[in-house]
């Protein structure tokens, strides 16, 4: 007969640990959807901003006002890409890494009708999260592109400003955890 080698103390800081993890891998997914959506409420606010004067014929100082305000925008969400690209790739990672060994253990049979609905819970959940995170994260990319249209139609009156501004549309394809 083989000796069984459990220690408490092993145990407990194994447990501990993977709460440890857990935690993290949470916080971090949870962070960076929250993050997506304070910058997409950024743009929403300048793009009811520039919806609401649209075809108004707004002064050159409103337009370089607003277009000042996007490359504001612009330039905070490459500070913010710069700072938490690393965290957005582990993200990405460990999402991907957990799919897989779910999706490798989805070949076993499972011993009871509750380990089969534990089983397709937690895929369910990890698909889920891991699509979560991708879709608030694209939002900002879609919300940062519509600014081009409403400084599009209005480039006849302004061309001058359209013409700049549009150059810094065009040129600051944003495309946050990328």
């Amino acid at each position: 007969m083989t000796e069984n080698n459990y220690a408490f103390w092993k145990g407990l800081t194994a447990y501990i640990i993977v709460l440890y993890c857990t935690f993290s891998w949470n916080f971090m997914d949870l962070f960076l959807i929250l993050v997506s959506v304070a910058l997409v409420d950024q743009f929403k606010q300048l793009n009811h901003r520039l919806q609401a004067v649209k075809g108004k014929g707004m002064s050159e100082w409103w337009w370089t006002t607003a277009r000042a305000d996007y490359n504001c925008l612009t330039d905070i969400i490459e500070q913010i890409d710069s700072k938490i690209s690393s965290v957005v790739l582990l993200s990405f990672s460990v999402n991907l890494y957990f799919i897989c060994i779910q999706l490798l253990h989805s070949f076993t049979l499972k011993s009871t009708p509750l380990h089969t609905i534990y089983f397709t819970f937690s895929f369910g959940f990890l698909i889920l999260r891991a699509s979560m995170v991708s879709l608030f994260a694209a939002k900002i990319h879609e919300e940062s592109n519509l600014p081009s249209s409403v400084v599009l139609q209005e480039s006849q009156i302004y061309l001058i400003i359209a013409k700049h501004g549009k150059t810094v549309l065009y040129s600051n394809a944003l495309t946050m955890y990328c």
